[in-house]
């Protein structure tokens, strides 16, 4: 069964990329169709705050990724709306889907990976005891998301999504590539998320602090060029250092200077993938005090050199 329906992925694999635009402003979309499983990458521009409405009929388990941007989902099936910020993820499934964006930010940024009911069942057979009753409920027909609370995404999985959207293999290499990173994303999404469903319960945080906080996270995402000092951070969103440091690690698992530093990093990997900038060129556009500073924290991070990336 299972040989049986790993060789029908991707017999008839499509690649589609365009431009919509559409009343709310304009999507940049590819779409890889494996037949079984689908990667989705879009890049939404909006000309003001909008409702984006989506529909299908499908039944597909969906991996969602919010790479940038801060929007509410409101998900019909499971009558929930979810407050979406950068860099968070989660799996949902329902039968057929009806969904509405409303963004926060002029742009968003998102990744998912569906994968067909059949194909997504026969992997969750294999996984960590939440997928497994993740994938139990699927069976019954109970729309659901895995976790109750969006999942910070970590690093790994923040470079295997570029790895994917960069990826320059053709034909049927880029075919198995794209089955195997899927593969790979799912495991890494399902024990990231799995991780994360008991963490030790921390006092609560006020609602006002709690949006203070999301908004300094997004004051260091806009800042990584020219990095604030914790006492920059703190002025800017009217909390004092303590609340900061304290809050933002309970809120976001990281400090605000490790959370900075991931990001820097990873706009550097990102650029290097990209591959009009040299390592020099890229640590000086990030701010970093010189070229061999720059080279020994993004081999710390990522277990290799600059010039070491670069996409087949």
């Amino acid at each position: 069964m299972s040989s049986i329906l790993f060789d029908q992925i991707g017999a008839n694999f499509k690649e589609v990329r365009e431009t919509l635009e559409l009343p709310f402003g304009q999507i940049d979309y590819t779409n890889w169709d494996l037949d079984g499983i689908k990667l989705i990458h879009g890049i939404t521009k909006f000309n003001t705050q909008s409702v984006m409405p989506f529909s299908d009929q499908s039944d597909d388990i969906n991996l969602h990724f919010n790479l940038r941007g801060r929007y509410l989902l409101d998900y019909k099936q499971v009558g929930q709306t979810f407050d979406i910020a950068a860099r968070q993820h989660n799996i949902m499934y329902s039968q057929g889907i009806n969904v509405a964006m409303t963004n926060h930010d002029p742009e968003a940024e998102v990744f998912e990976v569906r994968f067909r009911k059949d194909v997504f069942l026969y992997l969750a057979e294999h996984g960590n005891p939440a997928l497994q009753r993740f994938a139990e409920d699927i069976l019954t027909g109970q729309g659901r998301v895995f976790s109750p609370q969006w999942a910070a995404m970590p690093s790994a999985i923040w470079q295997l999504i570029q790895q994917i959207t960069h990826c320059r293999f053709k034909g049927g290499m880029k075919r198995l590539f794209l089955l195997s990173k899927s593969i790979e994303l799912l495991v890494l999404q399902a024990e990231s998320i799995y991780s994360d469903l008991e963490p030790p319960r921390p006092s609560p945080l006020s609602e006002a602090d709690h949006e203070k906080l999301m908004e300094a996270k997004r004051f260091v995402e806009q800042r990584i060029h020219h990095p604030p000092s914790l006492a920059e951070v703190a002025k800017a969103v009217a909390l004092n250092e303590y609340k900061l440091k304290k809050g933002f690690k309970q809120l976001f698992q990281q400090t605000v200077y490790g959370y900075l530093t991931q990001l820097r990093l990873e706009k550097a990997y990102q650029l290097l993938q990209e591959g009009e900038l040299t390592a020099s060129e890229i640590a000086f556009q990030l701010g970093y005090s010189s070229p061999q500073h720059f080279h020994t924290a993004f081999k710390r991070k990522f277990g290799v050199p600059p010039k070491s990336i670069s996409n087949p």
